[in-house]
Parts: structure tokens; C-alpha cells; sequence
């Protein structure tokens, strides 16, 4: 398997990259991360089958596209479930949020396609999403995965960050005020943001929104938050992953029980990737909209938000809105 590394971030330009085998680190635990220029792919919960693949700056020699060999492998497992199944984990879900164990819970599943992308993929999501950040990344730790995310997770420079909140999903172009529903949850993920940044003494913060964020073919509200703060990347990143976007809240107790529900198929869905130089500047993103190509299909993660009034087939047919992003462009 040849490793390769497509990224587009919004408002830049395409970057394809290789590196020799044995180049890249793999790390099981977030302080772990060097405090040096890389790119960093990084799951929801590193381990020892799915870690942190750190690559240095150093070792990573351009390539052009064409020069990229796709190759899926068989790695995840599960996810697949009927609409009646998904319906009745949302609503046990639901009840754990009803009874005060939980203020939000996120769902994941997987939808599988029997089809696999050539590499031409890549230029037609940066074409249909200019907004969208756009990443191939394949190595023989993690397969093949692809990936057009709307989240910002953080963009640092010298003692200044950005980082966003981003929560509540309809179809794009709907009419009218955000639900009750949607409203909290972005509320939820805004509050958990601020009160980690105050934390971390972060100063001079600024909040921007919430506002309509297009997403293609579906839109979210999204808040921007600003600041400074002395602490470092790691330290950042360590405070602000796994948002309550891709978690839940209360965050901890969240975060384990979906590591004991998810965690076989969640993998690099929900984790983040990027460049980071913690002594320059960083921008990392959040792994949504992402899909992982193992031999003959591919998988397609998406996720969804579930509070105690959450209306749990309309959050099957949310996720089913999510897996259109990429595979319709299959």
C-alpha cells in the first residue's frame, strides 16, 4: 500500500504528499503528539489498533495525484444497522438524557456502498464544497480514508486561537427560524467550549453567533470563538477534543460510554487531522463527512445529536442527508 496525503483546506490549494514506510509515528496517548512541524491523523480514542499517526514535515515529499494508488483494507467492522435499530437506540439514548444521565448523546452508524472511488474524487468534493476541508489520507496503520469536513477544531498562531461550535442540522436553504432542538444543542457545545478556553485562561474572548452555516447539501449553526491564551497546542487540543459535536455532554461520562457502544467502528470518524507547529502556526479539523474505502466498497460515517426530545426517526433521515455529502459524488 503506497502511503499518500491529499489536503485542501478551504481558500488553499490542493497538496499531495508521500512518505517512505516507517516515516510516520504512531502514538496511543494525546501528550504524546511531537512539539514539532507535522501532520498529524489522529482517531476519536487512539489505542493500540487505531493510533495517532504523526508524520514529520521532513518526510513528506510531494507527489502529484496521479501518482496515488488507492488501496482499501478491511480494518472497521459494524456500524451497519436497519432504520428500526437505529430507532431503538435513539430512543434508549433519549431515555438516558430524559433521566438526567446525559444532556446530549451523538449516534454514529455507517452506511456501506458497493462501489469505490477513483482518485478524481478529491478535485470533484473541492469543487462541489469550496467551503469544506478536504482530506485523502491513506497509510497502512489507517487504510484509506477520505474526508469533506465543515468543522474547524482549531487554528492557532502565536497565542492567538479559533475554534467553532458546530451543532444543529437541516436541510440546506430551509426557511425560517432553528428549532427549539437544534438551538440547545448548539448551545451545548458553545458553553463546553467556553467554559474549557476560561480553563485554560484564555483571554480576550470573542463569540460570534450562532449563525446558518451551508454544508453543502446541509447547513448547521455555527458559533466562532476567539481569544489568546499562553497554553500550549497540545494543551488545546487535549481541553477542546472530543467536543460535545461528536461526544456529548456531560463530556466524560460521554465519551466512555460511546467508547464502550462505537468504538469498534468509530476509528478515525470524529478524530481530527491537520498541520501542526506548535512554535508557528496550526490548523486542525474535525474528521466528519469522512469515509473509509476498504477493498470492493466503502464505508460512510456520519453521526447526529441526540437530547431527550429528539425525534429519532427524523435523526435517521439527518444521518442519511450526511452520507449523501460524499456518496453522491461517487
Amino acid at each position: 500500500m503506497k502511503n499518500f496525503l491529499g489536503y485542501r483546506p478551504h481558500g488553499q490549494r490542493s497538496q499531495w504528499y508521500t512518505w517512505p514506510d516507517g516515516a510516520e509515528l504512531r502514538l496511543n496517548r494525546w501528550e504524546d503528539i511531537p512539539q514539532n512541524p507535522g501532520f498529524v491523523y489522529a482517531p476519536f480514542e487512539p489505542s493500540e489498533d487505531c493510533p495517532i499517526i504523526w508524520i514529520s514535515s521532513k518526510n513528506l515529499v510531494p507527489m502529484a495525484p496521479q501518482q496515488a494508488e488507492i488501496q482499501g483494507i478491511e480494518q472497521s467492522q459494524g456500524g451497519i444497522e436497519s432504520m428500526s435499530d437505529f430507532v431503538e437506540r435513539v430512543e434508549a439514548m433519549k431515555e438516558m438524557c430524559s433521566n438526567g444521565k446525559f444532556q446530549k448523546l451523538v449516534v454514529s452508524r455507517v452506511v456501506e456502498m458497493d462501489k469505490v472511488p477513483e482518485i478524481g474524487l478529491f478535485d470533484r468534493l473541492c469543487e462541489q464544497y469550496p467551503r469544506a476541508n478536504v482530506c485523502w489520507f491513506q497509510s497502512k496503520i489507517s487504510g484509506s480514508w477520505v474526508t469533506a469536513s465543515p468543522e474547524l477544531l482549531l487554528h492557532r498562531r502565536g497565542i492567538r486561537f479559533e475554534t467553532m461550535s458546530l451543532a444543529g442540522t437541516r436541510p440546506a436553504g430551509t426557511q425560517g427560524n432553528w428549532g427549539a432542538k437544534e438551538l440547545k444543542e448548539q448551545h451545548l457545545v458553545t458553553a463546553y467550549l467556553l467554559d474549557r478556553l476560561t480553563r485554560l485562561q484564555a483571554k480576550e474572548m470573542e463569540v460570534f453567533g450562532p449563525v446558518t452555516d451551508n454544508a453543502g447539501n446541509i447547513e448547521h449553526l455555527k458559533t466562532t470563538l476567539l481569544g489568546k491564551t499562553d497554553g500550549s497546542t497540545l494543551e488545546m487540543i487535549q481541553a477542546l477534543h472530543p467536543t460535545p459535536a461528536v461526544c456529548g455532554y456531560p463530556s466524560k461520562e460521554a465519551h466512555a460510554f460511546l467508547e464502550q457502544q462505537e468504538k469498534s467502528f468509530r476509528r478515525y470518524y470524529s478524530g481530527f487531522f491537520g498541520w501542526m507547529d506548535p512554535m508557528a502556526e496550526s490548523e486542525l479539523f474535525v474528521n466528519l463527512r469522512c469515509m473509509e474505502i476498504q477493498e470492493n466498497k466503502c464505508r460512510l460515517h456520519v453521526g447526529c445529536g441526540i437530547l431527550s426530545d429528539s425525534d429519532a426517526e427524523a435523526e435517521y433521515r439527518e444521518t442519511e442527508m450526511k452520507a449523501a455529502t460524499l456518496g453522491k459524488m461517487i
